[in-house]
């Protein structure tokens, strides 16, 4: 397994997922942080660029 860490600002937004500009103090931007708080794991996934040794 690849493990790459890279930091957040490099990574890009999908088009098909627009994002809402939260501001700290919203009632969902509150929910979101304690919902990461609470449950955070690290985030993993596949970068379809890399080819796997199998």
């Amino acid at each position: 397994m690849y493990i790459q860490k890279i930091p957040a600002e490099q990574l890009k937004a999908a088009k098909y997922n627009p994002r809402k500009d939260l501001k700290i103090g919203d009632v969902e931007y509150e929910k979101i942080r304690r919902s990461i708080e609470n449950f955070y794991r690290e985030l993993q996934w596949s970068n379809p660029n890399i080819a796997w040794p199998i």
